[in-house]
């Protein structure tokens, strides 16, 4: 795995020299993998903050966005683990302890699967970790979310409301699981703009979401999204 992320850093260098660029000043999605998350998958190597410091360096990036995996403890395509929940925090506040180590270099989002019942009481944990309060990351394939039943909508719903109530930036893998083969289509994508994805419907295509169940405007997210960035360039804190 490490030897993977080095060729991914590599390659950022590879293709700023071929085009006469500079590398980013920030990569938008980076993980950590602790001892214990690192056991999930035969071949996976633990990666602390520092080794992805490295990584860093090594591409003449200034700045990453880490994400953690703390979901992959609640991912229905693998073995069930024991005080499932209790993994997922620990997971999370491990990804905060790394991140912490590195406060000029690194930002922190926390992770859950939001399909399960603690999803909403994991959300707002983090938003009182002064590492994780950015911001979530979903992965919707890990999780086996399947945008084609109501009552995973329904959750999700949930999940990006309180999310919007704690202020915190979403990012969604949105892929659905291949190893369950939930298909994944325009059919998919509608139900996530029109039904999940909080937009007013002044945006270009119509939104399905009542006024009442609303928790933000279009304008206010995108300025949420541009102040996150903000936040990462300039090392201040939300």
């Amino acid at each position: 795995m490490k030897i993977g992320i080095w060729c991914h850093a590599l390659a950022l260098l590879s293709f700023a020299s071929l085009y006469g660029q500079s590398p980013p000043l920030v990569h938008y999605h980076q993980h950590l993998f602790s001892p214990t998350v690192a056991k999930l998958s035969p071949g996976l190597e633990p990666l602390t903050a520092s080794d992805l410091i490295v990584l860093l360096d090594a591409a003449g990036i200034q700045r990453a966005l880490v994400l953690s995996i703390a979901y992959q403890f609640g991912n229905p395509n693998k073995p069930k683990v024991e005080n499932e929940y209790a993994q997922v925090k620990a997971e999370n506040d491990w990804t905060s302890q790394e991140v912490a180590r590195f406060p000029d270099r690194l930002r922190a989002f926390c992770a859950v699967n939001p399909l399960k019942d603690y999803a909403l009481d994991e959300l707002a944990r983090c938003a009182k970790d002064p590492q994780l309060h950015f911001g979530l990351k979903l992965h919707f394939g890990n999780s086996d979310v399947d945008l084609d039943n109501p009552a995973n909508v329904k959750q999700l719903r949930r999940v990006f409301r309180a999310a919007n109530q704690h202020r915190m930036a979403i990012v969604v893998h949105m892929r659905s699981s291949v190893t369950q083969e939930r298909p994944y289509g325009a059919a998919q994508a509608r139900v996530f703009l029109h039904e999940i994805f909080p937009l007013r419907p002044t945006f270009p295509f119509r939104s399905h979401i009542s006024p009442a169940r609303e928790d933000t405007t279009t304008q206010q997210w995108i300025r949420r999204w541009l102040c996150l960035w903000t936040q990462l360039l300039s090392g201040t804190s939300a």
